[in-house]
């Protein structure tokens, strides 16, 4: 059963400082970014998971999996 009161923002920038794209590369036949999506969705509603990004890709994969993206600026994506 999911929980209903629970959000969760998973950050996932377009590039890495080594590796260009790293959360849309495929590994065992899925993007990067699925692996944590998926298992989070299994406990999580969909609808309480929201894809924080810069890269209009990774947007895309995730709204194609129906997991809600917001769209962060580059000055949200700072490296630390």
């Amino acid at each position: 059963m999911y929980s209903n009161s629970t959000l969760v923002v998973v950050p996932a920038r377009g590039n890495s400082k080594r590796v260009q794209n790293k959360n849309s590369l495929v590994i065992h036949g899925q993007p990067m970014i699925y692996w944590p999506l998926m298992a989070i969705s299994e406990n999580i509603n969909p609808d309480g998971i929201i894809i924080s990004t810069d890269s209009v890709n990774i947007r895309l994969l995730s709204e194609k999996r129906g997991w809600m993206s917001h769209s962060s600026g580059p000055t949200t994506c700072m490296y630390t």
